[in-house]
């Protein structure tokens, strides 16, 4: 899998990155001159309101960006940045073998089909996830994605004005699945799923014995918990995310039983926002099954902010029927404690800085 990994994107020497969030902007960059890379920035602001649209908000960014470089010396520094959400579509399809430049019109003629705006307002990527067997003839996995030209565009200009060069764009799923590459088994029959839980946008990353078979971004994160807890208390949205931070604690049977009010309160505000995600990920998980020659999944590795609520795994596990936790992953050695220790809420901002590593 690691020769496949290189493959999305030219290598560069970069092993910075930064991840433009719902609610957080994070900046990580790794030492990869050792037997395994070690963190050696990072950094995390708070997302300013109505920075997304069709185009990104650059004067609502411009004072994040100027504060990250001048507080770390970042200038000069090249980094790996991320397209998601609902900006970039991203397609699995299947193609009879060819030659590059054969796969290329194919998948160009695919993300025609899809896509709403012409081909040359579009940037086109795909990656060759391997190969199977259908009817005794041999066929490509691709996955795709798509963006808008003037968007990519607008990054690498407006990264370049404060000092930093953008070398590449990936995908955060991309980065989830290298994130992992460790904890994902390579065993044939074994199927997981990674869940990166955000503010707004939940990405799923399905993999079959280590490979990437299916994604998908679903418009369902954490702040359906905060507005959620909002309506409970009668308080405005930053309060709300605030008691959540500091005090919410999804109970389980045994915590339930001994509850007193306040705590049971604070328990079904966060279970009635956590209905309608566990919604869209189980239906999204059945899709997937329901997919020809497709197992079940067996495993689920959470991350993103909102799985660093207490009792989250727990109530995920119990949720889906599977085996769900929150796993420190072993591709980067992470301090014990400290800004340096595993975070989940930092799992994609990680996976793209290990782009330059791998």
């Amino acid at each position: 899998m690691k020769k496949l990994l290189k493959k999305l994107i030219p290598r560069k020497i970069s092993c910075a990155a930064l991840d433009i969030g719902e609610r957080e902007i994070k900046f990580v960059s790794l030492d990869p001159d050792l037997s395994m890379p070690e963190p050696v920035t990072v950094a995390r602001y708070p997302t300013p309101p109505g920075i997304f649209g069709d185009m990104l908000n650059e004067e609502a960014l411009s004072g994040i960006l100027e504060e990250m470089v001048g507080q770390h010396g970042l200038a000069g520094t090249e980094i790996i940045s991320a397209i998601g959400g609902d900006k970039v579509v991203t397609r699995h399809i299947s193609l009879p073998q060819m030659s590059p430049r054969e796969l290329n019109k194919a998948v160009l003629l695919e993300a025609e089909k899809v896509m709403p705006v012409p081909l040359d307002e579009l940037v086109v990527q795909h990656i060759v996830l391997g190969e199977e067997e259908v009817e005794g003839n041999k066929q490509l996995e691709i996955l795709f994605a798509a963006a808008p030209l003037a968007l990519t565009y607008q990054y690498h200009a407006l990264l370049h004005r404060f000092g930093l060069m953008l070398t590449a764009l990936d995908l955060p799923a991309i980065a989830l699945w290298r994130l992992y590459r460790h904890e994902i088994s390579a065993a044939e029959d074994s199927v997981a799923a990674i869940l990166d839980i955000g503010a707004e946008r939940t990405n799923l990353v399905v993999t079959l014995a280590g490979k990437l078979k299916f994604t998908r971004t679903l418009p369902v994160g954490g702040n359906l918990l905060t507005r959620s807890m909002a309506d409970m208390y009668g308080v405005d949205f930053a309060q709300a995310q605030t008691m959540k931070e500091e005090d919410a604690l999804i109970l389980n049977e045994d915590e339930l039983a001994g509850a007193d009010a306040a705590q049971m309160q604070l328990d079904l505000s966060l279970r009635d926002g956590l209905g309608e995600l566990v919604k869209e990920i189980r239906r999204s998980l059945e899709f997937y099954t329901a997919m020809d020659n497709t197992r079940p999944v067996d495993k689920i590795i959470l991350c993103g902010g909102t799985c660093k609520l207490r009792g989250f795994d727990v109530f995920m596990g119990d949720a889906l029927n599977l085996p769900a936790q929150v796993i420190q992953a072993s591709s980067i050695n992470f301090a014990a404690t400290g800004e340096y220790a595993f975070d989940p809420s930092l799992a994609v901002a990680y996976g793209l800085a290990l782009r330059e590593v791998l």
